[in-house]
């Protein structure tokens, strides 16, 4: 399926940082740098975060506990899911899966296809893909829930049972 027929893909904004007023607040706020110091599929906190008054002022949007957070500027296809709710700047077009137990399944599917984004990604600064051509990426998705459920928990085993090895 398409990524867009599998969730709601939502862009990311960065409120002005020259207004103090919208930085350091109680939003958590992300950017795609933070993704590659992560130690697990899951974003737990952030390094900065901004004010509800940031938020409104720029194109960030909050997101909710689950959704699947996909880098696409710079850095592409780097992904993880939210433990909690929070914005991310322009780098990233996140995915709100239309059934929330596909989530971890579809950060799988991702990190498998990654070489897509990469293929779709354009610019001369620094590539980028944009949310249109993220939407158009196809993922493969089995038909029963269960069995993406059951991949993406036994996906997920192996990853904890990788991390216990580092220690």
């Amino acid at each position: 399926k398409k990524i867009s027929e599998i969730g709601e893909i939502i862009s990311g904004g960065t409120p002005s940082t020259e207004n103090e007023n919208y930085w350091n607040g109680d939003i958590h706020w992300i950017v795609p740098a933070e993704m590659a110091d992560l130690e697990s599929n899951y974003v737990k906190s952030t390094q900065r975060t901004i004010t509800e008054q940031g938020l409104r002022s720029s194109s960030a949007n909050l997101l909710p506990v689950g959704t699947v957070l996909l880098t696409t500027r710079a850095t592409i296809g780097e992904c993880a899911i939210t433990k909690i709710e929070l914005a991310t700047n322009q780098g990233f077009q996140s995915i709100k899966c239309h059934d929330n137990d596909d989530n971890l399944f579809i950060l799988y599917s991702i990190r498998h296809n990654k070489q897509k984004f990469v293929k779709l990604a354009q610019g001369t600064t620094f590539l980028e893909i944009n949310k249109n051509n993220v939407g158009k990426v196809e993922l493969p998705l089995p038909k029963k829930k269960q069995e993406r459920k059951k991949i993406g928990s036994i996906l997920a085993s192996i990853d904890a049972t990788l991390e216990q090895t580092k220690m």
